[in-house]
């Protein structure tokens, strides 16, 4: 969620802007061949960036959640006597959404410092009964090289599969193991953007993931072009009506057990020559908002990876009470900030589950992602860290 109330004349700095400026017709009609043109060019991509073999499988569904839920469903159909599934309670809810959609029981186990639960936390968690891990790269952090290759190693070791939550790390992985399955994400939020969609990678359950994914819908042709016509309206400098606000509720159908639309194949496959600009524009800018925040160490943790391509730079502050009055602040100056995760288990469909984890209960009120769009110009970035010295000056 964006936590955002621009007040007076300051310059404002939105931490979403809508990349659809400009989208021609035959992006918007839901033409087969088109379609299957961006569908190819998508799974062409993916392979060359992930470096994937050709039997490898990949599913392209209605959204990042979608493809976990793909992902699990199929473990559970090859594996039906086990039920629990590790997962880190810092993370998106549209995980544990995935897992309760099947059946399955989230074993909770709590963050690190540096907000990614570590290789001995998912193998400390580890039962007789424990289907898979769900391991999760948070705003392109992932676990050290060689953790994550013991992790995985003891994993496969102990009959446990692995899932890679990379949806918030769209990027040429790192050499060495791989993970069983893979989920990635093309939602509004992220560095390769439609209104919604997601891909699942594949290593094993291959048969379970055709029979499942067989019976997957497409979505009616108004779910998607409302979301466009919405996420245009709201974040391109429009106005959102009543509505066209219920009408994208209503539309939000993608966390079902659909196939990626039309539209949203074609707007992530439009967007395919672009990325890589847009990539090194949020690493330039990330450097620099990372140096600011560098020299008030006292103030600022960045959470995030040191060359940051991602869509939300994460910084954490010391204190709950520091953080109030660096949102409060950074609104006055109008910098738009986005809010990170409630932990799972303190969620009303996990907190039944007795889990107490200190590191993500002090940590989850301390969290906001700084604005670190690709369109950003050397003024938004300056007043960012401008903005970030002054409030480390006034808070020493």
């Amino acid at each position: 969620m964006v936590l955002s109330y621009f007040r007076g004349r300051v310059r404002k700095i939105a931490f979403h802007t809508c990349p659809w400026k400009v989208l021609a017709g035959p992006q918007r009609s839901n033409d087969s061949q088109e379609a299957d043109q961006a569908s190819a060019r998508l799974d062409a991509f993916l392979r060359r960036l992930l470096r994937l073999e050709n039997d490898e499988t990949i599913k392209l569904v209605g959204s990042g959640r979608s493809a976990i839920r793909l992902g699990l469903a199929a473990l559970a159909a090859l594996e039906p006597r086990k039920k629990a599934v590790i997962v880190p309670s810092y993370c998106c809810s549209a995980v544990l959404t995935a897992i309760t959609d099947n059946g399955l029981i989230p074993l909770f186990i709590d963050t690190s410092d540096i907000l990614v639960s570590r290789a001995d936390q998912y193998l400390s968690a580890i039962s007789a009964d424990t289907l898979g891990a769900i391991v999760v790269n948070l705003c392109g952090r992932r676990l050290p090289f060689d953790e994550h290759d013991t992790l995985l190693a003891n994993l496969r070791k102990l009959g446990v599969f692995s899932l890679e939550d990379n949806c918030q790390a769209l990027c040429e992985p790192p050499q060495g193991a791989r993970p069983d399955m893979e989920c990635y994400s093309f939602g509004f939020s992220k560095s390769l953007r439609a209104t919604s969609g997601g891909a699942l990678i594949a290593r094993v359950a291959r048969d379970e993931i055709e029979r499942d994914f067989a019976g997957y819908e497409c979505q009616p042709k108004w779910a998607p072009e409302c979301r466009y016509e919405y996420y245009r309206a709201k974040f391109g400098g429009g106005t959102v009506s009543d509505q066209l606000a219920t009408n994208m509720i209503q539309a939000r159908t993608e966390f079902g057990r659909v196939v990626m639309s039309d539209l949203d194949l074609c707007l992530a496959a439009n967007q395919l020559d672009e990325l890589p600009h847009a990539i090194d524009c949020q690493v330039e800018n990330s450097l620099t908002i990372i140096e600011a925040m560098g020299a008030f160490s006292e103030t600022y943790r960045n959470q995030g990876v040191e060359n940051n391509m991602f869509t939300r730079l994460p910084v954490i502050l010391p204190t709950p009470e520091t953080s109030g009055r660096f949102w409060s602040f950074m609104n006055e100056r109008g910098i738009e900030l986005e809010g990170m995760y409630t932990p799972l288990h303190m969620l009303e469909e996990g907190r039944s589950s007795g889990f107490h984890l200190p590191k993500s209960e002090h940590v989850w009120q301390r969290v906001f992602n700084l604005p670190n769009r690709a369109d950003m110009d050397s003024r938004d970035i300056k007043h960012i860290t401008r903005s970030l010295t002054d409030f480390a000056k006034m808070t020493a």
